[in-house]
């Protein structure tokens, strides 16, 4: 077997093609063949190991090494449930054509002109990048132009240059010739670049607690609930409708044609909800271009989330029925002392604030609400709006948009303390101290 070593940034898939073509291999089972051959001589059993694994070993590289260089797994699973695997050579069944995969998976292959004349310019043969691979991304990164797609149904047999010799190269359709120089889709394509140089995927929690803090702080509904009719608080589904048009987010985004307005749509809005399986890489991405300014502060505020460890995971506090059960009284009869609270628990005191600030629930040391919230507590508690709002002297209207702003969880605490209220009779100042935040923070 010729030793066929992988190109900068080469796809998994494209490599595997070239190791073909140069070896002379008629087809897959031939090259199959090969490449379990070169293993044995090596002293491995490829008896149910992935092709990206057999190609990294006859590469002489560690396996997610090789991942983190030649595949777009950091694309496809963007976070996960345990927040401790590598990419690694895991076969995973693609959702789109620009899934990461091998050769015996992939039909379609893009390749950018101006790449393939500088690589014949300078090492005389040209190769398949990964980033022009990425899905939703219809550009080269470092040309800026419009990928070309090879109108082949095994455009990997042969490398980029042979297809353009032969005319077999055409233009994508309905993207634009230059990729744009901002707005979402170049936040989109940035992020999805970027992406690449991770190890393993992101923890779910960490990644969903950065994108609903994110949300919460821009003036959306990162929840399920919390709608007030029409003038509910818009979700992140919403938010994305407005930056990109229809016909992309119909292409790139399944179902999309069943989204309504203000109404929650699991493919997207499940990437900063509370929830036992991860969404889809490509969902992740979508999320971060649309509500952040840039790729850059994106990447750096769920980077931050998961060094700092922000969001730990639910299931080490146990389920959410048990704290609403208990936590939330528990919190009513001490709110004063936060370490006494969290003694109750057994909980570190910074583990409490994490809990308090996911709930949606004030930092304790915070003893003084806005009148409003007060207005907003007393509402919940049975007074009518005009007198809560007479007693805490504030307009009637401000009350309304807080309730048009507040949340779900939210609510259901303002009505889970009530009873607390009513039953011990707390004095006026104290009971505006248990005030609810939207997201740990006082309006």
């Amino acid at each position: 077997m010729i030793s066929v070593f992988p190109m900068p940034n080469e796809l998994d898939a494209g490599h595997r093609g070239r190791i073909q073509w140069i070896n002379g291999c008629r087809g897959e089972s031939e090259l199959m063949s090969l490449i379990r051959g070169a293993l044995v001589e090596r002293g491995f059993d490829p008896t149910g190991m992935s092709h990206l694994n057999q190609q990294a070993i006859i590469s002489e590289m560690d396996c997610r090494d090789y991942a983190r260089r030649h595949s777009i797994l950091a694309n496809a699973r963007v976070a996960a449930s345990g927040g401790n695997e590598a990419y690694g050579g895991e076969r995973r069944p693609p959702h789109h054509r620009k899934r990461s995969g091998m050769a015996i998976e992939r039909t379609v292959a893009f390749c950018c002109p101006q790449c393939i004349v500088e690589d014949l310019h300078q090492v005389g043969f040209s190769w398949y990048r990964r980033y022009h691979h990425l899905f939703g991304v219809d550009w080269c990164a470092v040309h800026g132009a419009k990928l070309s797609v090879v109108e082949d149904t095994m455009p990997f047999v042969c490398p980029p240059h042979v297809w353009l010799s032969r005319n077999k190269l055409k233009p994508q359709e309905g993207a634009l010739e230059e990729m744009p120089s901002g707005g979402f889709l170049r936040r989109f394509s940035d992020i999805s670049v970027m992406l690449l140089d991770r190890r393993h995927p992101f923890p779910m929690s960490s990644i969903h607690g950065a994108l609903a803090h994110r949300a919460a702080d821009i003036g959306l509904r990162p929840t399920r609930d919390g709608g007030f009719g029409y003038r509910a608080r818009p979700l992140i589904s919403d938010h994305l409708s407005g930056q990109v048009r229809t016909v992309w987010l119909q292409e790139h985004v399944p179902d999309w044609r069943k989204k309504h307005p203000f109404s929650y749509f699991h493919q997207i809005d499940a990437v900063a909800v509370v929830t036992r399986r991860t969404a889809a890489g490509p969902a992740y991405i979508m999320a971060m271009a649309a509500l952040y300014e840039t790729a850059g502060a994106a990447m750096q505020d769920v980077s931050l989330s998961e060094a700092q460890d922000k969001y730990p995971s639910s299931d080490s506090h146990g389920t959410i029925d048990k704290w609403h059960r208990k936590f939330i009284r528990e919190y009513t009869r001490c709110y004063d002392e936060l370490a006494d609270f969290s003694g109750r628990f057994g909980l570190h005191p910074l583990d409490m604030e994490k809990i308090l600030a996911s709930f949606g629930l004030p930092n304790l040391y915070e003893h003084e609400p806005s009148d409003q919230w007060a207005a907003l507590v007393r509402f919940c508690s049975g007074e009518r709006l005009c007198a809560a709002c007479i007693a805490e002297q504030v307009e009637k209207e401000e009350v309304k948009a807080l309730l048009r702003r507040c949340g779900g969880h939210v609510m259901q605490t303002i009505r889970i303390l009530r009873k607390d209220f009513l039953q011990l009779q707390i004095p006026q100042r104290e009971r505006r101290s248990c005030h609810v935040f939207i997201s740990g923070h006082p309006v």
